[in-house]
């Protein structure tokens, strides 16, 4: 949510892929208006939900891997992330810290495959510079 609301902001035009119901960044988004695509708490994302997630992200100039916990829930995100990279979506990820992955290692082997396919992976002061610039 303070990436999202940092970039708002900073004049970017921002909007928030899939995310849950009642999420702090689903908050967040609503507050300023962001467009996003929802999906329930505590369910999978259903094929359309991911495919609308999609959609947003091949529409942008850029996409931003936040650092987040990762479950099975939200791992589908670092997917459409992949996807949109491989359409040409800058991305850039912000570096985890902490216990993040709670995938058995798959959230992990998803960013490695992120930075193989060129997106960058950065620290939050770096990406809140570059957002400033």
């Amino acid at each position: 949510g303070a990436l999202l609301t940092e970039a708002w902001q900073l004049g970017h035009k921002p909007s928030l892929g899939v995310t849950s119901i009642g999420d702090s960044d689903t908050d967040a988004a609503t507050r300023i208006g962001i467009p996003m695509v929802t999906a329930p708490p505590h369910t999978p994302f259903s094929n359309e939900t991911i495919q609308q997630g999609l959609e947003m992200a091949a529409q942008s100039d850029l996409l931003i891997v936040c650092a987040a916990p990762y479950g099975e829930g939200n791992l589908p995100n670092l997917a459409v992330a992949y996807m949109a990279r491989e359409r040409g979506v800058d991305v850039w990820i912000e570096q985890p810290d902490g216990l993040w992955d709670f995938t058995n290692g798959n959230a992990s082997a998803a960013l490695e495959a992120l930075v193989r396919v060129d997106a960058e992976l950065l620290a939050t002061d770096d990406i809140r510079s570059r957002l400033a610039t």
